[in-house]
């Protein structure tokens, strides 16, 4: 199955941080520099895990995390992993609230350990994979037999 990651950082070097972490895993990944791109991507492309920051123009993180929680509930999407990550150090443990405020799924502070960040998303496609084998694999008497 190929999955794709959208990344939301608007600091290009960051965004070169990103394509070298990902070199060679096996995701597509895009990019989008701020918050009105983000929504206009997630509108037009299904993701199966998106990587927000905290801080971006146009439209901030939040923002992104909610309509994307919203569009998710208005078209009846699977809900998809958002992983926030700030570089606002002084005011972490706000990010962190707000981060589950806005149902979000994980918060990583910059600078984050690159391997860590990599078990996370792999733990999250791994759990996206088997969800999809297992619906695949079943009828649709079965899931209500197991499911209700």
């Amino acid at each position: 199955m190929n999955h794709k990651i959208l990344i939301v950082e608007d600091d290009r070097l960051n965004n070169l941080i990103y394509q070298y972490i990902f070199k060679k895993e096996p995701y597509a990944i895009d990019y989008a520099l701020d918050g009105q791109q983000a929504i206009e991507k997630v509108e037009n492309e299904d993701y199966s895990l998106v990587i927000l920051d905290v801080n971006l123009p146009v439209i901030d993180g939040y923002g992104v995390a909610k309509y994307i929680r919203t569009l998710e509930k208005k078209e009846g999407k699977p809900r998809k992993p958002i992983i926030m990550v700030s570089a606002s150090f002084d005011v972490q443990n706000k990010e962190r609230l707000n981060a589950k405020k806005f149902d979000v799924d994980e918060f990583f502070p910059k600078p984050f350990n690159i391997n860590v960040l990599k078990a996370v998303i792999n733990g999250y496609i791994s759990k996206f994979e088997l969800e999809a084998n297992i619906i695949q694999n079943t009828t649709i008497t079965e899931l209500v037999a197991k499911f209700g």
